[in-house]
């Protein structure tokens, strides 16, 4: 993906889940860029196997990225499944 690809997907993220980044960004203001854009993927329910497939960098590379985007976010979490819980509340 460029990053017209990228500007395009957060944009239908925040039009498709009503101000979803701005709110994302609000209570989580340490994300990153990759950070924002991996929650936006996330949040259309994309998988690791299909973000590989997106994303020209290793499997165990966008696990890792996954694990800080993880950190970023101003929620406990124990497992990425509540990540993707709070992540559909926001």
């Amino acid at each position: 993906m460029d990053e017209g690809d990228w500007e395009r997907l957060v944009a239908l993220a925040n039009d498709t889940f009503g101000g979803f980044v701005q709110r994302l960004c609000g209570t989580n203001p340490r994300l990153t860029k990759w950070d924002v854009r991996y929650c936006c993927l996330s949040r259309f329910n994309f998988r690791l196997k299909q973000i590989k497939h997106m994303i020209p960098i290793q499997y165990a590379s966008i696990r890792r990225a996954r694990a800080r985007t993880k950190s970023h976010l101003a929620v406990p979490a124990a497992s990425w499944r509540e990540v993707e819980n709070y992540l559909k509340t926001v």
